[in-house]
């Protein structure tokens, strides 16, 4: 599907299959490298929510912003780096990642 707004956040529920979307910038903000996963989310803290990728077991943490969490319309989404097909995802959330030199500013 194409990059589009979705339906309005809501917090998610614990067992909810997530679409995730990394964006990873370089340090002047390009995009140098996309990836994306689907995974359910094991546990929910005010802290962070992890989400359990369901081939590889990893769990990964992401931040609370309820926010960033969407209900997407209903449908199939490919995962371009797999070509693997989500249908119907509770929730889609995306995150970019810019990269620091590490010096002070």
């Amino acid at each position: 599907m194409t990059a589009q707004r979705y339906n309005t956040a809501v917090v998610p529920a614990l067992g909810s299959r997530v679409l995730v979307r990394f964006n990873f910038c370089d340090e002047e903000g390009n995009i140098v490298e996309k990836q994306q996963f689907q995974g359910e989310i094991t546990s929910i803290t005010e802290g962070e929510v992890i989400i359990k990728h369901p081939s590889s077991g990893q769990e990964v943490s992401l931040p609370p912003h309820f926010g960033s969490y969407e209900r997407p319309p209903k449908g199939d989404y490919e995962l371009p780096s797999t070509g693997e097909l989500i249908t119907d995802p509770d929730y889609i959330t995306e995150w970019t990642l810019r990269a620091s030199s590490g010096a002070p500013r």
